[in-house]
């Protein structure tokens, strides 16, 4: 997938919605476009988008995963 003028189209509509960061507007209409239903991400300021399921990555490591 590459930037195109539709993509930040969209990402402007879900910065302008969600008050996100460009970074993560691009991130989450890439995504959206590339017809994902999930994004897994470190990032807790993630906005809650329709049709996309944030998911937090510290969710599904173990709780001291440093120490192996």
């Amino acid at each position: 997938m590459h930037l195109d003028l539709e993509l930040l189209k969209t990402a402007a509509h879900v910065r302008a919605v969600t008050g996100a960061k460009a970074p993560d507007s691009i991130q989450i209409a890439a995504a959206l476009a590339a017809g994902c239903t999930s994004l897994v991400t470190n990032d807790r300021r993630y906005p809650e988008v329709a049709g996309l399921r944030i998911l937090q990555l510290k969710d599904y490591l173990p709780f001291d995963a440093g120490s192996s």
